[in-house]
């Protein structure tokens, strides 16, 4: 019961509000307008389908567990989907939604009329840009911690130089064992 709240919840709020995001912020910003209205089906239904294929990538990384294909996984999808998750969703989905939201909220409750335009639309851009100023915040918190996960990582020639000292001996260890046992032969034959 709870996976189906939590991804019908994720549905609503991400898929559906990433579309809802550019629609109403584009025309809480004055870009979008009656003239460029069709463009605008477009660009925020293909926004709305780029976060549909999130959405369903996140359900099928719960279902099998990360039980991935190995073109799927590694350190590198890894860390493109952090990165496209803290600029690309965060910023669609908080900044632009925000700025929606606020729009939206006072179209639906009739707040926003011809006559109050002039609030609600300054009202709308000011807590997009909040929400910006959060996300530049949060993405210098995000940069600091990639670098740390990468100072913490340990170098691939240090763990080739350890493996291979202590897996193989080098042939030079070879050779001084080999002269090691002849002197003690001859040791032994005085």
């Amino acid at each position: 019961m709870s996976f189906v709240q939590i991804f019908s919840t994720k549905f609503v709020l991400e898929v559906l509000g990433a579309a809802g995001a550019i629609w109403g912020f584009f025309e809480a910003a004055t870009i979008r307008t009656p003239h460029n209205k069709e463009q605008f089906h477009l660009i925020a239904g293909t926004v709305g389908g780029l976060f549909l294929f999130r959405y369903i990538s996140v359900i099928l990384d719960f279902c099998l567990c990360f039980a991935s294909s190995p073109a799927l996984s590694g350190e590198r999808v890894s860390a493109v989907a952090r990165w496209a998750e803290m600029c690309i969703a965060k910023m669609v989905l908080e900044v632009f939604g925000s700025g929606g939201a606020v729009w939206g909220f006072s179209d639906i409750f009739g707040l926003r009329t011809p006559y109050t335009l002039g609030v609600w639309r300054p009202m709308a851009i000011a807590m997009s840009a909040l929400f910006f100023l959060r996300w530049i915040w949060q993405m210098c918190g995000f940069y600091k911690q990639e670098q740390e996960l990468l100072l913490l990582k340990p170098s691939p020639t240090m763990e080739t130089e350890v493996t291979s000292n202590d897996e193989e001996p080098q042939m030079h260890d070879v050779e001084l064992e080999m002269s090691d046992l002849q002197f003690h032969e001859e040791d032994n034959k005085d």
